[in-house]
């Protein structure tokens, strides 16, 4: 049989934000009021009822006056309910348990993204050295191509009417013509000119004949023979 009811979830987040808005400090009990509530230990570490109060009510108990042997009296005396301060903090740690498990989530997907990012990095220098490659041997193949001398287009012909094809066939026959007439001229020029210097070479070797024969039978040439 259950001895509990309206049970329900309690919202951890503001647990925490009130668990850290409480102050801890260190303090000392008066020696009147050890004495009064028999107090040995009266340095002691906590929170101060006043400031629970005002971020968790229900965590502190009013139990009255409280009257000291020497006569004085505290009215209102608060004391702290540290069962329930206890089931605060558990609240508290339980959503630090959640913020660490998210941080833990996205520090493995931070880790897995800088993951990507470095290869990407790495493909990306990678292209970049052999795109660099490429066009330093691109460039020195069209460097080395642009010494070589470029072979000229022929110019096309523009589309020309049949009258000026008519005219162009009349001026290369002429041209024709005119080329094997000047090779005629000049064929004949050297015929001409081989027969004048065989008819000189002829007439000179006769010359030298007609000398030497008129030397011959000359009287001194006779005088000498005997």
């Amino acid at each position: 049989m259950p001895l509990c009811k309206d049970v329900f979830k309690v919202d951890t987040t503001e647990q925490l934000k009130r668990i850290s808005r409480m102050r801890l400090v260190h303090y000392n009990y008066k020696p009147e009021f050890a004495a009064t509530a028999g107090v040995e230990n009266t340095s002691e570490t906590g929170v101060i009822a006043q400031e629970v109060q005002e971020i968790l009510p229900e965590a502190v108990k009013d139990t009255g006056d409280i009257v000291f042997a020497s006569g004085k009296t505290i009215e209102n005396f608060l004391v702290v309910n540290k069962e329930r301060i206890f089931m605060e903090n558990v609240g508290a740690v339980k959503e630090l348990c959640k913020l660490t498990d998210n941080l833990e989530t996205r520090i493995d997907e931070l880790e897995r993204w800088s993951h990507k990012l470095a290869k990407l990095k790495r493909l990306d220098s990678m292209k970049s050295t052999m795109s660099s490659g490429a066009f330093s041997q691109a460039g020195s193949q069209f460097s080395r191509a642009g010494s070589m001398p470029h072979k000229k287009r022929p110019p096309k012909m523009a589309s020309k009417s049949p009258s000026a094809v008519t005219d162009q066939a009349c001026i290369s026959q002429r041209f024709l013509q005119g080329t094997i007439i000047a090779l005629v001229i000049i064929m004949a020029f050297s015929v001409v000119s081989m027969s004048t210097l065989y008819v000189l070479s002829y007439r000179s070797e006769e010359d030298l004949v007609d000398v030497e024969g008129y030397v011959a039978s000359s009287p001194l040439v006779t005088y000498f023979r005997q």
